[in-house]
């Protein structure tokens, strides 16, 4: 601490003390021999505590010094707001001494439900397998008709929603599950372990399940409904009623980070800067078409997939900071 200087009287150094915390300078007074001395805690604020005591001195009845009523409320504000940062880190201490299963239950149920589905569909290389069938946006065996427009590419899009239209609802979310190979796989696991257990352990399980229900459902319907190739050069491939894969949510997840921390930053996950510089670079490598250069012509990038799943997660950032409050 550094002493600012002194005052003749009691009542005068108190006003002076709410005044300075209104400047959100903390400040206290002791009684020393020539009255009462005025000590600032944070020694960088010293100059600028001085200056106030001077022009104090000059008039201390000034309207401006007249601070007791705001400095009492803005001290109950801080009190109150140190106490749900303790009780959030108490309820944080609690989740992170659970075992993971616990903690991150929705996350790991995720990951085992995909594992399953890939491995019952034989690594997905059984497309007119019961698995592929059933969980694709469209069924891999259609009529002879449906087939041949869609070796034209001339699938409508009316056609991509035939089995929807049946009632099979559960259509529009299951794609996720599935994965073309291991390294497919692996990759979207790893990735939704660290991305999804990180946003599950901080703001809950229910925050995570909407998160994936939402950006879900809209990358696998606007990828599925997308035009197979677009016009637009440099673009990779436009979208297919056989996407699949975790990345679209894993998208969802980042933009939702990502959105906190630039609308929501008191209530943001520390999320490293790289974590999304490499995601980003993911997406725009796809877009351009080099990561279908690099893994073959039998994998194509869920492109639209990841950028809907970016923009839909932080949109649902942006939104939940009226609604959600973190999701707690």
């Amino acid at each position: 601490m550094r002493q600012v200087g002194t005052l003749p009287d009691e009542q005068e150094a108190a006003q002076f003390i709410d005044y300075l915390f209104t400047l959100d300078i903390d400040a206290q007074a002791d009684q020393a021999a020539d009255g009462w001395a005025i000590w600032v805690r944070d020694e960088n604020l010293l100059e600028p505590a001085q200056e106030k005591l001077a022009e104090f001195m000059k008039n201390p009845r000034a309207e401006q010094f007249r601070a007791a009523r705001l400095a009492d409320a803005l001290r109950v504000e801080k009190r109150q707001q140190a106490q749900r940062v303790q009780k959030q880190q108490v309820q944080m201490r609690q989740r992170w001494n659970r075992p993971v299963s616990q903690r991150r239950p929705i996350t790991i149920a995720l990951i085992v439900i995909s594992i399953v589905v890939t491995v019952m569909s034989g690594m997905s290389k059984n497309r007119g397998g019961a698995v592929m069938r059933s969980l694709l946006f469209c069924d891999t065996v259609q009529t002879v008709e449906w087939g041949e427009r869609l070796n034209s590419n001339h699938l409508s899009t009316s056609d991509r929603l035939i089995n929807i239209k049946q009632g099979q609802v559960w259509r529009l979310l299951t794609p996720i599950f599935v994965h073309y190979g291991i390294m497919h796989l692996v990759f979207n696991m790893y990735m939704l372990y660290q991305l999804g257990g990180l946003t599950e352990e901080y703001y809950g399980s229910n925050c995570v399940a909407l998160i994936v229900l939402f950006t879900g459902v809209i990358s696998v319907v606007v990828s599925s409904l997308m035009p197979f190739r677009l016009i637009i050069p440099l673009t990779g491939d436009g979208g297919s009623p056989f996407g699949a894969g975790m990345s679209g949510v894993l998208f969802g997840i980042l933009g939702y980070l990502w959105a906190k921390m630039l609308w929501d930053p008191s209530n943001a996950v520390p999320l490293h800067p790289n974590t999304i510089l490499i995601l980003l670079v993911w997406l725009g490598l796809g877009v351009f078409g080099v990561l279908d250069l690099m893994m073959g012509p039998n994998v194509k990038i869920g492109n639209w997939a990841h950028a809907v799943g970016l923009l839909s997660g932080m949109a649902a950032g942006y939104l939940s900071r009226f609604s959600l409050k973190g999701g707690k």
